[in-house]
């Protein structure tokens, strides 16, 4: 027997099927049991076939009456599934009694008096226990689809949390960044143009990769180290020889998946906090490295580092660590320490 567990009458052919082959299993046992322990003087044949005639009845009764009666709330889809009992005991009966009379032409009156006593009775006690039995089998398969598609839900949510989370970093990050640099390009336009011409062809590239980012949500390495380093290129006219920068470029890093928008928060907290507060500037690294599945990406700079009073792992560095956990697990994040002999150190690591 199947009971969807939402209650919703809904047929599954698959589980119809496979609940009518398992009730004739059990009808063939049955039939045995009763053949070899108690009807020992009566044929097989006739034992079998009534078995199966009052047990399937009983199946797609108790089906029928489910069906029927899950429309109007569970109670009166336990009322459609006993009354299906009887019901398909009943219909049961009056089957046997017609194969009887085809095979052996046994009157309708000697059925009753003889057979149905016996087949009304069997047909309750084991279709109590059959019935029991499948309800519960059902409702363990009905529990196990209903946590895969709470896990399903959700990785569903989680998933579109971490996209949130992606452009609301985005909102935080972009409009401080970009009236900044438009602010310095008109500046240059005026008394440099090169380095204006370059610093717009910088800005224009990183918005148009940093625009497809949004919508894909892995990138490799390689591709956001060339975004971040069109984003420092940026930060160097306008910092001059105070900003110093090396960015790996193996190609290793062409394999490797990873998120957008994660290093580069991490960039702009060392640049913000650490290297422009300072009158000499400093000088940012990144590099990665990864070993048995475990990947370490290091952004270090020679700012000012963790003084006792530092807002660095604020709220940029807090929105990181969210998308990471929601990525990756909770054995994953950002690590802040200091930079000897000065600045800061931050480490994305990264568990399979």
């Amino acid at each position: 027997m199947t009971f969807n567990s939402q209650h919703t009458g809904k047929c599954d052919i698959k589980e119809l099927v496979r609940s009518f082959a398992l009730t004739a299993v059990f009808n063939s046992v049955i039939s045995l049991a009763l053949y070899f322990l108690v009807l020992k003087q009566d044929r097989f044949l006739d034992v079998f076939a009534i078995s199966q005639l009052i047990g399937l009845s009983i199946c797609a009764c108790v089906h029928i009456g489910m069906y029927l009666g899950a429309r109007l709330g569970v109670k009166a889809m336990w009322g459609g599934i006993s009354v299906g009992l009887f019901a398909g005991i009943g219909f049961g009966s009056l089957l046997s009694w017609y194969f009887l009379s085809f095979f052996q032409g046994i009157s309708l009156s000697y059925y009753y008096q003889n057979v149905f006593k016996y087949a009304a009775a069997f047909g309750v006690i084991f279709g109590i226990p059959i019935i029991y039995f499948f309800s519960s089998w059902s409702r363990i398969q009905e529990s196990e689809k209903a946590v895969q598609k709470e896990k399903i839900k959700r990785l569903t949510l989680e998933k579109e949390a971490s996209r949130i989370s992606l452009k609301l970093l985005q909102a935080q990050i972009e409009p401080h960044f970009l009236f900044n640099t438009l602010s310095n390009i008109l500046t240059l336009l005026d008394t440099d143009v090169d380095k204006g011409k370059a610093m717009l062809m910088d800005l224009n590239e990183y918005l148009r990769v940093s625009l497809q980012r949004t919508r894909t949500p892995m990138v490799t390495l390689a591709q956001e180290f060339e975004m971040l380093r069109r984003y420092l290129n940026i930060y160097k006219v306008r910092m001059g020889e105070r900003l110093t920068f090396s960015i790996p470029e193996s190609p290793y890093g062409d394999d490797i998946s990873f998120p957008p928008m994660i290093i580069q928060p991490l960039v702009e907290n060392a640049i913000r906090h650490g290297l422009e507060p300072k009158i000499d500037g400093g000088h940012i690294s990144i590099h990665y490295e990864q070993k048995e599945g475990v990947l370490e990406i290091t952004i270090a700079d020679t700012g000012q580092g963790l003084g006792p009073a530092s807002t660095r792992g604020g709220v940029g560095i807090d929105n990181v660590n969210q998308r990471l956990k929601s990525i990756y697990g909770e054995a994953s994040g950002v690590t802040l320490s200091p930079n000897l002999p000065n600045g800061l150190q931050a480490v994305i690591r990264v568990l399979p």
